[in-house]
């Protein structure tokens, strides 16, 4: 039975590293040092994804982020690809708060979000992939 409620709180604390624990902050666009976030709704409510590394965003919310903020922890520009599979296709930059301080979350993706090349569109429900970039990455 020990082995079992062991193995029930390490999943837990697992669990809250990789996606829903601390890092992220509903309704304040919040998100901690060396993550990027994303929210299900827009102005930062409902369901949120949080990561620290460049890759996919989870399944579960793939596809679905309203609005999105940034705080690479040595990477100055985060990158939030329509594309999960790979690094290319469309995407937006949204600056590190810590590092720059200035257009690092959105509250409203359908309205354009960020910056770069294709920042103009309409970016509700397309985010797949993250990906940390600039200087000191």
């Amino acid at each position: 039975m020990k082995r079992y409620s062991t193995l029930a709180v390490a999943v837990a604390c697992i669990a809250g590293v990789v996606g829903m624990g601390a890092p992220a902050y509903a309704g304040t666009g919040d998100c901690s040092r060396g993550y990027a976030c994303v929210w299900a709704d827009n102005d930062y409510n409902g369901k949120w994804w949080a990561q620290s590394i460049s890759g996919s965003v989870k399944s579960t919310i793939n596809n679905m982020a309203s609005s999105a903020a940034a705080n690479g922890g040595t990477c100055d520009a985060t990158r939030f690809y329509d594309n999960g599979a790979a690094s290319t296709g469309s995407y937006f930059v949204l600056n590190s708060r810590t590092l720059a301080g200035v257009n690092y979350r959105d509250p409203k993706l359908s309205n354009g979000a960020g910056t770069g090349p294709y920042s103009a569109q309409n970016w509700d429900n397309r985010v797949s992939r993250i990906v940390f970039t600039g200087p000191g990455c």
